[in-house]
């Protein structure tokens, strides 16, 4: 839309094909850690959504109050959702768990999401998968490799997909709140006081 109206298609307005309404959607959330619980509290409170999620680190409890659906694995989230969010870290154990098998697995309108790492998805699937309708949109922040493969650059000529350089959490606000936090704790530190945002908790 954003592409026809700059061409100057202001009656791109009247077309319907492809939109789709947020409010009482389900959002699935693949790792509902900090990151993922601030996401599904903006979506629950400002945009009226349902979120489930599937973490098997994770309890109830550990949810702040939230009403985050628990599923006992991955495989409801993909099938259940109308948009599904990665938040997982990349490491052995999570790299290129996502690929076709999992993108067959979503409702026919679907929405896949991933701000969290590029490695944890088989993009040359992913691209097939958006190419072919398997995966009917997607919305990405991070790839692998990063800038875009070869493969990957498809792409950026594709309709169903929307498209950032690993710059989601990049404002100048954030920047400056990162720096803030890391002398706050610095000073925590030479005073023999606990960093309130230790990277690791002994």
């Amino acid at each position: 839309m954003d592409k026809q109206f700059r061409s100057g298609n202001f009656y791109v307005r009247m077309g319907l094909e492809n939109t789709v309404e947020v409010e009482g959607k389900t959002l699935g959330l693949l790792g509902c850690g900090r990151i993922a619980k601030i996401f599904a509290g903006k979506c629950i409170n400002g945009l009226g959504m349902k979120v489930i999620g599937y973490d098997p680190y994770v309890t109830k409890e550990q949810l702040g109050g939230l009403p985050i659906e628990l599923k006992d694995n991955a495989d409801e989230i993909w099938k259940t959702a109308d948009f599904v969010s990665i938040h997982l870290p990349l490491m052995p154990s999570t790299e290129k768990t996502v690929g076709m098998e999992q993108f067959k697995m979503m409702k026919p309108r679907a929405i896949f999401l991933n701000v969290a790492r590029g490695g944890l998805i088989y993009e040359e699937e992913m691209v097939e998968a958006l190419k072919t309708g398997v995966l009917f949109g997607a919305g990405l922040d991070v790839f692998e490799p990063e800038p875009l493969s070869e493969n990957s650059r498809q792409m950026l000529d594709m309709e169903n997909v929307v498209l950032t350089p690993h710059t989601a959490a990049s404002t100048e606000e954030s920047v400056i709140n990162c720096c803030t936090s890391c002398a706050t704790d610095l000073v925590n530190l030479c005073y023999g006081r606990p960093p309130v945002c230790p990277a690791n908790k002994i």
